[in-house]
């Protein structure tokens, strides 16, 4: 298993550094050739770096989550209250399909969730109010305007963070835009009028420029083997971050450079060179012709060598990674769903054609850019079995089992299970 590492996807932690810096060095010492020289070996969880950033950004409105926070953990702690609650709410003609979320203040996602519900029931706080006087945690109209600003700017990294978190489809090839997206709407706020907005934006760009100001060359590279885009999205991201002609060509030559690169090391680990194959075929032909003829005589043989090279095409074919990108690119249907591409399956269907390059995206594909999902498949959490699970008939176990693994595969968000 050593020698089939490509890289390590990691929560964003100093010890972690310290984990895969020793760990590095030790397969070398093992004598292990790291892929690509162990320049891609480090990935950092994209997922965990969101987590940072938007934390850091909710600092800028912590008394207002706390009022929410509070206001809700009042009401849901009690039976009573939730009815009175419910009750105020329909007064107001308000649906009470969906509940009150208290967050975990750690996970900003929760936070989310728990802002965006309570706006729902904005007025129904107002209104039990005035039946309970201990519900003292109350917003004016103008901290629940910031609230909606803030709830609408959140559903970007909500569904990036989403996106990023998918465990049944590659994520490498979608690395590149959602990071362009989130840097580019930070980028938006950042160089608004002011405001409160502006100094979320500035904190939260702080901590990309940190960790994201360099994009990671690997996962750029496995944006082109997404044959609905190929160099068309870096061509794009480029062109709306670098003002200038030559700084983006200058990043698309590093783009095909690091490309071709990779790819090289590719032809170079088979020990096949794919460039060359037809022009050795064709000259191995003529050596074999060469030793059965019988010349006369220097000049003759000359001539006669002559006769034969202009006989044959000496042809050298493009290479796979050219080929790749000189073909059309895959129509994606606007109306359908993205998620629908099965991009793993495509390169499998296409091994036979891109023999080499196949093999280069089944690996980049591959690699993980968040460990949400390894947490989840290796979590012990949900399997430890207490006095009160252990107590249960085998028909009640059995309906828990198949509605853990319901839920689980529904593909439904995350706050719609919350909100049943």
């Amino acid at each position: 298993i050593k020698k089939k590492i490509i890289s390590i996807t990691v929560d964003n932690a100093s010890s972690n550094d310290v984990l895969v810096r020793k760990l590095k060095e030790n397969m070398e010492k093992s004598g292990i050739n790291l892929y690509h020289g162990g320049k891609f070996f480090h990935v950092r969880c994209c997922a965990h770096i969101l987590n940072i950033m938007v934390q850091d950004g909710l600092s800028a409105i912590k008394d207002e989550i706390i009022s929410i926070r509070e206001a809700v953990k009042y009401i849901k702690v009690s039976p009573s209250r939730l009815h009175g609650f419910a009750a105020a709410a329909r007064e107001l003609d308000l649906s009470t399909s969906k509940k009150l979320v208290l967050d975990v203040p750690t996970r900003w996602n929760s936070t989310y969730f728990m802002l965006e519900r309570a706006l729902l029931y904005k007025d129904a706080f107002a209104r039990y109010s005035m039946e309970d006087p201990g519900l003292v945690w109350l917003l004016g109209p103008e901290d629940w305007e910031k609230i909606a600003v803030i709830c609408d700017f959140l559903q970007v990294f909500y569904s990036v963070s989403t996106l990023f978190s998918g465990s049944s489809y590659a994520t490498a090839n979608l690395y590149f835009l959602e990071i362009w997206r989130v840097q580019a709407i930070l980028q938006e706020k950042v160089e608004s009028e002011g405001g409160f907005m502006k100094a979320m934006a500035v904190k939260m760009k702080e901590k990309f420029d940190k960790y994201w100001k360099s994009c990671n060359l690997i996962m750029i590279i496995a944006s082109i083997l997404d044959p609905r885009v190929k160099l068309t999205l870096s061509e794009f991201v480029f062109s709306r971050i670098y003002q200038s002609r030559e700084e983006r060509e200058e990043q698309m030559q590093m783009v095909k450079q690091s490309l071709q690169d990779v790819y090289q090391s590719y032809i170079q680990r088979n020990e096949v060179d794919v460039n060359i194959s037809t022009a050795s075929t064709n000259s191995s032909s003529i050596q074999s012709r060469e030793n059965r003829d019988s010349p006369q005589c220097g000049i003759n043989l000359f001539f006669n060598l002559l006769g034969k090279a202009e006989n044959v095409a000496f042809q050298v074919t493009k290479s796979e990674i050219d080929t790749y990108l000189e073909d059309r690119l895959i129509k994606h249907d606007n109306n359908g769903d993205a998620f629908s591409f099965n991009i793993l399956q495509w390169w499998k269907d296409k091994e036979s054609k891109y023999r080499m390059l196949s093999q280069m995206a089944r690996d980049l594909l591959s690699i993980p850019i968040t460990s949400i999902a390894l947490e989840r498949a290796f979590s012990t959490g949900g399997r430890i079995v207490n006095d009160s699970r252990s107590s249960l008939v085998p028909k009640t176990v059995e309906a828990l089992v198949c509605l853990g693994n319901w839920v689980k595969n529904d593909g439904d968000p995350m706050h719609e299970v919350v909100s049943q």
